[in-house]
């Protein structure tokens, strides 16, 4: 059996700005209220609908909506979701983010608790969404004192933001 997937947002297909950036697919009804949200997202992984393979999680994506199915401005099938450009990735649990040079976990550092408190989040989410460093395919990240003083504030390949190995 093939291992599961997620659906993760990468922007509006139109490119203009979307709050859904980053986020995992965690629910989609194309028939539901188009005034309150056809689907929602998340930043945690592990909330995020499981698909069985790649091709499942673009037959949702594709999905045309039945109460109407063709767009009236150009005739085209109404697949809501289509307006997201969306990649697949292997669906790895998260565990609480790694600070992979002191070894403390996000949840034993007061400047990610301290904000995730204040926004009313989970640690491991704000850490996924605001920490620059953060890598989502193994948890690890750099705190800002071990970014700044230990690493030295490294680049990533042509000048491209650093993610934790």
């Amino acid at each position: 059996m093939a291992d599961e997937v997620v659906m993760k947002c990468i922007g509006f297909a139109a490119g203009h700005e979307c709050p859904a950036l980053g986020q995992y697919l965690k629910s989609y009804d194309p028939d539901g209220d188009a005034l309150t949200g056809l689907s929602v997202w998340t930043w945690d992984v592990n909330e995020a609908i499981h698909f069985a393979d790649a091709g499942a999680a673009f037959a949702c994506w594709n999905q045309v909506r039945k109460s109407d199915p063709v767009r009236l401005y150009d005739g085209k099938p109404n697949k809501p979701l289509t307006a997201m450009s969306i990649t697949v990735e292997k669906f790895l649990p998260r565990t609480m983010p790694l600070c992979i040079v002191c070894g403390k976990l996000a949840s034993e550092l007061e400047e990610y608790t301290q904000v995730a408190k204040e926004e009313g989040i989970e640690v491991a989410d704000y850490v996924a969404r605001e920490e620059g460093t953060f890598n989502s395919s193994n948890g690890h990240f750099a705190c800002t004192d071990c970014y700044l003083f230990k690493l030295g504030s490294p680049v990533g390949g042509s000048r491209r933001r650093w993610i934790a190995p």
